[in-house]
């Protein structure tokens, strides 16, 4: 897995990238919001044993659905903030996004559930029928 930057889109004539894998905030996540792409943000600790655990796994789904979607990360202890946003009680926690808006999120590190999850949004994507969850 590189960590060269990956383009999420273009907006007023400037090219936004990201880095897969890498650690966000709120100005990151507002950014990305403006585009129509799928997000997988997993919300994490460096204390966390299960989010160290699928942090490997989640690498490898990164290099599998490189072209669909992104994998980011928020430190839920540098970015309290955006916790209660968006609702983390528990890690990990993962919040995927299309075109800005929120389509799930669940908790747990289950290595199917998060399979599951992104190639359900990417179908669906696919057919243009995600329907977003409501906050």
């Amino acid at each position: 897995m590189t960590s060269k930057k990956i383009v999420i889109g273009k907006l007023n004539n400037n090219t936004h990238s990201l880095s897969p894998m890498q650690y966000i905030g709120p100005g990151e996540i507002d950014e990305f919001k403006k585009y129509d792409k799928i997000f997988v943000v997993c919300f994490t600790a460096s204390w966390c044993g299960p989010c160290k655990k699928i942090k490997p796994i989640l690498k490898q789904l990164q290099e599998k659905h490189i072209s669909h979607c992104t994998f980011l990360f928020v430190d839920v202890d540098a970015h309290e903030g955006l916790c209660t946003a968006y609702g983390v009680r528990a890690m990990p926690t993962f919040v995927i996004f299309r075109g800005g808006v929120v389509v799930t999120s669940f908790k747990g590190a289950d290595p199917e559930m998060v399979t599951n999850e992104v190639a359900k949004i990417e179908r669906c994507a696919y057919y243009h029928e995600f329907k977003p969850q409501m906050h």
